[in-house]
C-alpha cells in the first residue's frame, strides 16, 4: 500500500491549491492501474497516523516543519518517503542554504546575498550589495506561501524598506538576487527524468545541471528555475515537488514508476 500525503493549502496559494492535488490524483490513478493500493492524507492527518503508518510507502507533498519532523519519524521506523523529508527542509525553508549548497558544488547560481538580521546590514551602506540591484527580494515564512514572498526592487531604498519589512513580519529566510537578463526556462524532474514547461526539448548542459540539482540537495522530486542569458544558464530557484501542470501525465508515470522501482526492487 502506498501513501499519497498532500500538500497544505497554505503551501499551495490560489490555484496551485487544485493543481497539486491534480498531481498527486494522477499519481494514484496511475499507481491503481499498475496494481498497487493507494491511501491518501492530507497534512493535517499526519501529526495522529500511526507511526510507523500501515502503508508500505509515501509518496510526500507536505511542507509545514510538523508534517516533516513527522515523516523524518517514519523514516527512522524505516519507512521509505519520497521526496525525503530532510532534502524539503532545506528547500523549503532556506533559500539561502539552497544556492549555497549548489553554488558550492560548482553549480552557476543568481549572484545573491542572505541577509542575516542580527546583522544590521543594509544596501545604502554597502557598495557590493549595490552591485546586486536591479534584483528580487525572496522570503521564505514557515506559515506559508504568498504572493509578497518575491519581490522586484529596482533602488537600495526600496530593497532596504522591504528587506526591513519582511524581518518585522517574522519571514526566516530572506534574500537579494540579482536580475539576470535572459529568458525564463523551467524544468521538471522525477528521478533523473527531465521535462521543460513548454514540452520542449532542454538543452544538454540544462538536463545534466538539472540532475545535479537533485544530487546535491537529495530531491527525487523538483523543479529548477534557470535564466537562460548570453553567459550561461543561471539557477535562480528550486522547487519541492512542483504541480507539473504542463508536463502531468508524463511526470505521474515516472513518479508511479519510481515508486514501484522501490517496493520491487
Amino acid at each position: 500500500m502506498v501513501g499519497l500525503i498532500y500538500r497544505a493549502p497554505e503551501f499551495s496559494p490560489g490555484d496551485n491549491v487544485a493543481r497539486d492535488a491534480a498531481t498527486l490524483d494522477a499519481v494514484g490513478r496511475e499507481l491503481v492501474r499498475m496494481g498497487e493500493q493507494v491511501v491518501a492524507l492530507g497534512e493535517e492527518q499526519l501529526a495522529s497516523a500511526n507511526v510507523p503508518p500501515t502503508f508500505d510507502l509515501c509518496v510526500s507533498m507536505a511542507r509545514r516543519q510538523t508534517s516533516l519532523l513527522a515523516l523524518q519519524k517514519w523514516q527512522m521506523a524505516g519507512l521509505r518517503v519520497v521526496n525525503r523529508p530532510n532534502a524539503v527542509q532545506i528547500t523549503v525553508q532556506s533559500r539561502s542554504t539552497t544556492m549555497e549548497m549548489l553554488q558550492a558544488a560548482g553549480i552557476q547560481v543568481a549572484p545573491f546575498w542572505s541577509y542575516e538580521p542580527s546583522a544590521d546590514e543594509m544596501f545604502q551602506c554597502e557598495p557590493e550589495l549595490q552591485a546586486l540591484l536591479p534584483g528580487w527580494v525572496k522570503a521564505m515564512h514557515p506559515r506559508g506561501v504568498t504572493a509578497g514572498d518575491v519581490m522586484r526592487v529596482e533602488t537600495a531604498l526600496e530593497a532596504d524598506s522591504r528587506v526591513i519589512s519582511l524581518a518585522t513580519e517574522g519571514y526566516t529566510d530572506i534574500v537579494v538576487m540579482r536580475h539576470v537578463e535572459g529568458t525564463l526556462l523551467k524544468a521538471y524532474v522525477v528521478d533523473g527524468q527531465v521535462w521543460t514547461r513548454d514540452g520542449g526539448a532542454a538543452p544538454s548542459a540544462i538536463i545534466e545541471t538539472a540532475r545535479t540539482v537533485g544530487r546535491v540537495l537529495g530531491l527525487e522530486i523538483y523543479g529548477v528555475d534557470f535564466m537562460v542569458s548570453a553567459n550561461g544558464a543561471y539557477v535562480i530557484d528550486v522547487n519541492d515537488f512542483p504541480s507539473f501542470a504542463s508536463c502531468r501525465a508524463e511526470a505521474a508515470r515516472a513518479i508511479a514508476e519510481l515508486v514501484l522501482r522501490s517496493l520491487r526492487p
